[in-house]
This record gives C-alpha cells, structure tokens and sequence, in this order.
C-alpha cells in the first residue's frame, strides 16, 4: 500500500470530520486490517512570559503623531516622523514667461503650506485640546538601503538644520479644527488634517532669502529641471525632507496617512488662474517613525507574572517557550500532523471611558528571528512564522497548526547536535517564538487579494494574555495530533 496516499487521505477525512469525536475509528476505517493507522491526540505545555521589544523596524506605510498618556499605563507614549517628498518625474511648471506672481521681476509662489491628512485611531481626552506641532528641515536626508528603527533621531545624528535660516515652525491646533466649519468637517469626503502655514521668509543653505519656501522650489524648477524630477537629486541637493514632533500638549494620537507640501501660483495663459503643486510624503519616499515609551512602566508591566502582554507601539510583546522537545521526544516513528495554541485574552479590568485597541493581528515568529524578517521584507511561510487574528467572539487568538514550526525546530536541534553536543545551551533561544502585533499590507485585484507585507504595528493598542491552563497550573496548552502506522 503507498503509505503517503493514506496518510494524505487520512488528513481529508479529519476535516470531514472535524466535529466528530469518534477519530478513533479512523485508523480502521481507512485501511486495511494489514495496514492500519491510528490517530492519537495529546497535549503538552507551552510557558509565556512578557518581553520588551526594544526600538523595531521603523519603515512603514503610514506614519503616527501624538504624544499622549496611554489608558493602560497613564505613561506618555510619543511619536515623530520624517519624511521627505516625491516631486514626481511628470511635474510640469508652467512657462515662467506665463507666471504672472513674481517680487522684483523673478517668479514667486503666492502661497505654501504642509498639510497631514489624519485617519483613524484617535486617542485623546478632548479633541478641542491644545497641540503644538514643530516641523523642522533636515539637514542631510535618510539614506535609501539602511534600516531605520524607532529608536532613530536625526536630531542626535546632526542630521537637522540648525543655522538660522532653516526651516523650524511652530503650529498650534487641535484635532477637531475649529477654523473649519462643522458641517464641512460632518461632510461626506472630509478630512481632518493638520494644516501648516509656510508662508514666511526662508533662506538656502546657500544664504538666498525666499519670500517663502514654496518661491524656493519654484526657482530651483526653473534653474535646472532635472533637480526637481530625479528623488535623488531632489532629496540631495533641493529638500532632504522633515521631521515632525509634538512638542507641548498631550492628548493627541494618529496615524498620518498622507502628507503634502503644497504651493500655488497665478498663471496667465488663455485666462488667468491659480496652478497648484502639491510634492507628496508618499510610499515611494523615505519615511521614519519614531517611538518613545516611559521604559520604566515597560519595566513594570514585564515584572508583572499574573499575564503576559502585547503593547504596541514598540513597547511589549508575548514570548512563547514551545514544547518541542515534549512533543517530539519518543515519537520518532510518528507523524505529527496537528499542533495548535489558543491564547486567552483577558479583558481590561479599568473601568475608564477609554480603553486602548485591541491588537488584531499577531506574528508568531522564532525570537531570534524578528530583525531578518522584518528587515528581508518576509512574508509568514507557515513553517518558520505563522499569521493569526482576534476572534473577538471568543476572545482569544488560535494558530490552528503550526506542526510545521515544531518539526523545524526539532529537525535543527537534532541536526546542531550531531556536531555539537552542548547546542541547546548555545542556542538557548532555539524553541522560543514571539507573538508581535503588527499590520498585514495587501494587493487586492477583482478576484483575488494577495498579501504584499507585514510590518510592526505603530497604533495605540495592547492586550493581556492568560499564562494558566484550566486548571490554574501556569502554562498554555498545545493540543497534538500524530498519525502512527501499526506494524
């Protein structure tokens, strides 16, 4: 009998009967008296226990502001980002013959301005509280093929402007702005944003003063298009970009979906008009985020031994000892076709108003393993990391089978040990996977979506996990399937 056949038939029919209780007849009912498959179900005990993340990869697709006391801890999280601008190869200006804004004869923009669209989560106690937000020029930009993590800060790199012509404003706002009306603000379409007035005198890092920085792009256009239409010329030699920071109030956190430095100028060509350019802080440019956490109530949260915890961003996450060896140790001659882990989430026992998110989405990956796969751009292949969700009507998180992880991680003991008998001790890490919240990114057609990228979670969000099995024994349980050919 082809053995292999079996077993694939043996799996199809598990699922057929998944809600069955009687696998025990399986064995017998799919083959013959001379060759008969048992399936065995067991259990063994996984540990927990609360890790800090320290600073983690900081590209990603949006960037998040704020600077605010968190529900959990009441401690200050803050976040700042750069960014620099795509002046897109397409741009056209027109003609300066055909501009008619001009000081002293020479083209100028009428207007310039920053704008930051905001999106959802928001967390703060007022939306009508004060926020000042500083924006500042870089200096020299982040450099394309480097890794950048939250932990980054141009500031203590010298990579700002500091003389005193740079760019350094100040913008007073809140989030519910009050200088628009409420029912555009209740319109369908509208977008809260952050609007950031340029329109002030600026000078080049070659001692030229501009009525504005816009007047600034301007004439770099009209000297040399080529600046303006190669990224690299244009973060080198024209602008390396920004960085924003909340630097007084709190009560303020959300996620920057786009940003755009914008500038406008009178035209006259059949008729006279306003023409608008609007450089985007977009996913084609380099973007950075970074994080800071009150490391001292990380430090209190990870002491804490009732639970583990999920917090982001960059702040905790839950690791996982597997029991590899008590799952693989005497069934040689087995195969183990099933492994799952659910983990219990425990509600927020605060009784405030606000509470923070519950992380969605969770990476189960080997510990050692988390800065190569953020930084190779991995994809979850579900045998070295796995994906899962929140089931909120259950309240818990399950990876439905990672059987594939437990015999790779076993199958690279077993392998490290032929050549070195002390392997576990140089690898203390070898079974130990992390669950981190993070962002799943994907590529939707009419028929189809495809995941594209995973990266960390930078939102407002955290959860506790349970760390005892029913019977209040500390350890999480890992259920266990192998299929065993009798002799």
């Amino acid at each position: 009998m082809n053995r292999p056949l079996t077993l694939a038939a043996v799996l199809a029919a598990m699922l057929v009967t998944a809600c069955d209780d009687t696998t025990s007849e399986i064995g017998y009912s799919l083959t013959d008296e001379n060759d008969q498959l048992d399936i065995v179900a067991a259990t063994a005990t996984a540990t927990s226990r609360t890790v800090k993340l320290g600073s983690v990869l900081s590209l990603t697709n949006t960037c998040y502001l704020g600077r605010v006391a968190d529900p959990l801890t009441h401690s200050l999280v803050e976040t700042s980002f750069t960014t620099q601008f795509h002046p897109l190869e397409q741009l056209q200006l027109y003609p300066q013959d055909s501009v008619l804004s001009r000081i002293d004869g020479r083209v100028v923009a009428d207007t310039c301005d920053l704008v930051l669209y905001l999106s959802s989560p928001f967390y703060g106690a007022d939306s009508l509280s004060a926020i000042k937000l500083r924006v500042r020029e870089m200096a020299v930009p982040a450099e394309e093929g480097q890794h950048y993590y939250t932990d980054f800060d141009p500031e203590d790199r010298n990579m700002l402007r500091t003389d005193a012509g740079a760019m350094d404003v100040e913008k007073v706002f809140s989030y519910e702005d009050q200088t628009v009306s409420a029912a555009r603000r209740d319109s369908t379409g509208y977008l809260d944003n952050i609007h950031v007035n340029l329109n002030r005198p600026y000078t080049d890092t070659e001692g030229n003063t501009y009525n504005n920085y816009g007047t600034y792009l301007m004439r770099k256009y009209y000297e040399n298009p080529a600046l303006i239409h190669n990224i690299w010329n244009f973060t080198h030699k024209v602008c390396p970009g920004m960085l924003l920071e909340i630097v007084d109030g709190t009560g303020f956190y959300a996620k920057v979906t786009d940003v755009g430095l914008r500038l406008s100028y009178t035209v006259k060509n059949d008729s006279t008009f306003r023409s608008t350019v609007t450089l985007a802080g977009t996913h084609e440019v380099l973007q950075t985020t970074r994080v800071e956490n009150d490391e001292a109530v990380l430090d209190s949260l990870q002491a804490d031994q009732s639970c583990t915890y999920i917090k982001s961003p960059a702040a905790l996450a839950t690791e996982l000892t597997l029991p590899v060896e008590q799952i693989k140790r005497g069934h040689d001659r087995d195969s183990l076709i099933a492994a799952s882990i659910t983990l219990q989430r425990l509600n927020n026992e605060s009784m405030e108003q606000r509470q923070m998110s519950i992380p969605q989405t969770l990476l189960m990956v080997q510990s050692d393993s988390v800065q190569s796969f953020f930084e190779r751009t991995k994809l979850p292949d579900n045998r070295t990391s796995f994906l899962t969700a929140f089931t909120a009507a259950t309240n818990v998180y399950t990876f439905n089978n990672i059987s594939n992880m437990i015999t790779w991680l076993w199958t690279q003991r077993q392998n490290g040990e032929k050549t070195d008998p002390q392997w576990t001790e140089h690898h203390p890490n070898w079974n130990r996977v992390v669950l981190l919240p993070v962002n799943t990114i994907y590529s939707s057609s009419s028929t189809s979506s495809t995941l594209t990228g995973v990266e960390h979670s930078m939102s407002l969000a955290a959860t506790r996990l349970a760390n005892t099995k029913d019977d209040g024994q500390l350890g999480i349980e890992v259920s266990v399937v192998y299929a065993k050919f009798n002799e």
